[in-house]
């Protein structure tokens, strides 16, 4: 009788904790890469790389596990723009001129209004140039994410445009379970 009781309330408690957003899953972290093509205003390919969780295809929509800027490239740094490290708090070069643009990866399913600061303002939404789902498929990230794939999360583009130099803050909440969130910075030379 005990036995039947703590199975119906470990029962209980998962099913609650997968309504909630939460995953039923033991998987752990992985670090993947690809290549993007990316840029309104710096057409390029860059290569990516992210360590994520693994996903299973039937967990629900994953809360926001991460935020990260992949790349930066301004007027001062073109054509080869600068790639942000992950734990990487400040530019290594000095960005600015007159167009700025930077790529950041969100794992997870953030709402499709992120609060976006520049030098302590907020930009408006349309400074998002692109948000795209990214997949990973064979442990390659794919922009594609055809019929049958999970999409792992989002890569945003971000004109920065007009801003020589300062902190670049991201804030945004899951879709899912808003209490969750993720953000990440940037302070640009």
């Amino acid at each position: 009788m005990m036995k039947n009781s703590i199975l119906k309330a470990s029962a209980a408690l998962l099913s609650f904790s997968l309504l909630m957003g939460g995953t039923f899953s033991t998987a752990h972290a992985e670090d993947v890469t690809g290549t993007v093509e990316i840029g309104k205003i710096f057409k390029k390919k860059i290569k990516v790389s992210i360590s994520l969780p693994k996903i299973q295809a039937r967990d629900l929509a994953p809360n926001i596990s991460s935020e990260q800027v992949l790349f930066i490239e301004s007027t001062n740094t073109a054509p080869d723009g600068e790639y942000i490290a992950q734990g990487q708090t400040t530019t290594r070069l000095d960005q600015g001129g007159a167009q700025m643009e930077l790529v950041l990866a969100e794992v997870g399913y953030g709402s499709n209004y992120p609060k976006i600061t520049m030098d302590g303002q907020t930009l408006q939404h349309s400074a998002i140039e692109l948000r795209v789902p990214f997949c990973i498929i064979n442990g390659q990230i794919d922009t594609s994410c055809p019929a049958g794939t999970v999409a792992t999360g989002y890569l945003y583009e971000i004109n920065l445009s007009g801003y020589q130099s300062g902190k670049f803050t991201f804030f945004n909440t899951s879709q899912n379970q808003p209490s969750v969130t993720g953000s990440t910075f940037l302070n640009i030379l």
